[in-house]
């Protein structure tokens, strides 16, 4: 189901539509009123008194009657016209500058360059820190840095158990900036630390456990959805691998919050490589469960996404289009099929810049969040250069 915009994003749409159409009404006005009325009196006039007729009222020129014939019905009409023309002018010129000042307004909201006019906000972002001193405040304020409209993290290190406790204040600040800034908290991603190994029976116990309290810890955030790997099998085998990944899930407590499981790239005994593996594992779960589509995942586990339009027809048929609720976007440094999972930057990478842009800006996907996880380039996240470029549609060849 489509969620509704924003209200001061359908006003902007209706208060521009509104504003164009009266400004093409009075162009096409400003530019023909005086022609047709040439035309009417063309009869009645030389060419030369036609020609200066038409020079004058278009320059705004006061007209002397006693250069034109037919005195009485010329100076009348052209009265009325140069009124209108006069007036059109003016009007004109108040609804450019209306339709700049109430942009720019609308800018202090919205960035303007999320808007596709008659089209919708373009819902990206990336991965951000979740730090200690800063908390969820702090993640929001990274991602605005960025120009995001949404973003990701981890609510504590991916690789450990350590956790500190959700401070309320800095999550309230954070819910205001979002509010503030138009992100809305439904789009933003809690990505499950990778410490959780779903797929390996040995870790069953620590798996329900540890997952149970980082879904509390999401659902404190006000946070609505947590991506997860289904994880390796370690040599026990694929189908084992599935079981021990849908017993864990069995025994979760979702509290409300939407558990997206991610494709997978094939790396090693991976699990979720395919949709058919993802497809018995929602099939087996006793709560609903969603996915989040990797890009660099895709190509490397051997899905041609340069063809993706056929790509979501595949996922169609064996998942269904509205299981789909977030995206990593990610080039990839490895050729199709290669089941290596080496993220790279946008355009830098096998998958190719114009390839990747069709992904982000299928229709299809318009209302699903899309996350960046590409590398750093010389330590620094390239996030703010990489999402200009995706919104630019224009390849960045000095990012790196």
């Amino acid at each position: 189901m489509t969620e509704e915009k924003p209200l001061q994003v359908r006003i902007f749409k209706l208060i521009m539509t509104i504003l164009v159409i009266i400004y093409l009404g009075l162009f096409i006005a400003n530019n023909t009123g005086y022609y047709s009325f040439s035309l009417r009196n063309r009869k009645e006039l030389t060419d030369e008194q036609i020609k200066k007729f038409e020079e004058d009222v278009k320059n705004g020129v006061e007209i002397d009657i006693n250069d034109y014939l037919n005195m009485e019905t010329i100076s009348y009409q052209n009265n009325i016209s140069s009124l209108g023309y006069n007036l059109s002018s003016t009007l004109e010129n108040l609804i450019k500058t209306g339709v700049y000042k109430i942009f720019d307004f609308f800018s202090d909201l919205v960035e303007k360059k999320w808007y596709n006019y008659f089209g919708d906000i373009m819902i990206i972002g990336s991965h951000v820190d979740y730090k200690k001193d800063s908390g969820l405040y702090g993640s929001v304020l990274k991602s605005l840095g960025f120009g995001s409209t949404t973003f990701m993290f981890y609510v504590g290190a991916p690789q450990n158990t350590k956790r500190c406790e959700v401070d309320l204040e800095l999550t309230k600040k954070g819910w205001e900036l979002m509010k503030e800034n138009n992100i809305d908290i439904n789009n933003v991603i809690v990505h499950a630390p990778y410490i959780i190994n779903m797929a390996n029976k040995t870790n069953f116990d620590f798996n329900v456990e540890f997952l149970n309290s980082e879904i509390k810890r999401v659902k404190e955030l006000g946070i609505t959805k947590m991506v997860i790997h289904p994880g390796s099998h370690v040599g026990q085998g694929i189908e084992v691998g599935i079981k021990n990944i849908i017993d864990v899930l069995n025994e979760c407590d979702f509290n409300g919050v939407e558990i997206l499981l991610e494709t997978m790239a094939g790396k090693g005994s991976e699990v979720g490589s395919n949709f058919s593996e993802l497809k018995q594992i929602i099939d087996g779960v006793n709560k609903k469960l969603y996915v989040c589509l990797d890009t660099c995942h895709l190509n490397d586990a051997g899905y041609d996404v340069s063809n993706f339009n056929e790509l979501l027809n595949e996922f169609d048929k064996v998942i269904g289009l509205d299981y789909i609720k977030c995206v990593h976007i990610n080039d990839s440094k490895n050729i199709i099929g290669s089941r290596k999972d080496r993220h790279e930057n946008i355009g830098y990478g096998t998958i190719g810049f114009d390839n990747m842009i069709k992904i982000i800006y299928n229709d299809k996907l318009k209302d699903v969040p899309k996350i960046l996880e590409t590398p750093y380039i010389n330590d620094l996240p390239p996030y703010k250069e990489e999402i200009e470029s995706i919104l630019n549609k224009k390849f960045n060849p000095n990012l790196k």
